[in-house]
């Protein structure tokens, strides 16, 4: 009916991606988690964490959110079917650790 009418659907901004889409992708999310890990010892990620466009990150894990991820991971049981290796990276499912 809005088509009808004339409306356009078109969006001139590319769409930002989300975890259902890029960030869903369990190699790209695996490759940032090992590269924090080696950055920082651990996978103690803060809730604020974005992945920097920096080159010493991977390109596709450019802007992604990783705080989130984790946190979604960790209370929300995602990426489940990918459990022990995440522990044996070294991923902790207790409470949430924040980094200072």
């Amino acid at each position: 009916e809005l088509q009808e009418m004339g409306f356009s659907f078109y969006c001139p901004f590319p769409k930002r991606p989300t975890i259902g889409r890029i960030y869903g992708r369990w190699d790209f999310l695996k490759q940032a988690l090992l590269t924090y890990k080696s950055m920082f010892g651990d996978l103690h990620v803060s809730r604020s964490f974005v992945v920097p466009q920096d080159s010493c990150w991977p390109k596709e894990s450019w802007d992604m959110k990783l705080g989130d991820i984790v946190s979604n991971i960790r209370t929300n049981d995602a990426y489940s079917d990918h459990r022990a290796e995440l522990e044996c990276m070294g991923f902790d499912y207790g409470k949430e650790k924040v980094r200072r």
